[in-house]
């Protein structure tokens, strides 16, 4: 687990689960973080949570194939990735940032009441620490 990057007060949930992987994969930490930006608060909508869908991109760069007519290939990422947010939602008893933040921080002030009510550092931390370990613990955090 990268340390400075789950600590860093400047990335959202989607960057700081993909950022600790890049090294892994040889994805640049400035690329990783770039293309990750995007993701977060639910996709910038409250949906899917930021810490999945980083997760689900290291899937996809363990499991994904270069030649997008191998379907067996593609099948197995897609049984993994299934099975990562099944075990993701079991973890943390949803999927969606809403629901996890018990807010939709894309409608109106949201997003500014959940940081007054210090639920992005009260509640994220322990959503991507969570991430960060399952996918260490089901074997992502070796490229092979």
């Amino acid at each position: 687990m990268n340390e400075d990057i789950i600590k860093s007060c400047t990335l959202n949930c989607s960057q700081k689960v993909f950022g600790s992987f890049c090294e892994t994969y040889g994805i640049s930490l400035d690329i990783g973080l770039r293309m990750t930006q995007s993701l977060g608060g639910g996709l910038r909508a409250g949906e899917a949570c930021g810490a999945l869908t980083g997760a689900l991109l290291v899937v996809g760069l363990k499991y994904g194939s270069d030649d997008l007519a191998d379907g067996s290939q593609r099948r197995i990422c897609d049984e993994q990735a299934a099975d990562f947010s099944k075990r993701f939602r079991a973890l943390n008893g949803s999927i969606t940032c809403r629901d996890l933040l018990g807010i939709d921080t894309s409608l109106g002030s949201n997003r500014s009441i959940a940081k007054e009510k210090g639920l992005f550092r009260d509640i994220c931390p322990g959503i991507i620490i969570k991430a960060v370990e399952l996918l260490e613990e089901l074997g992502y955090g070796d490229a092979e």
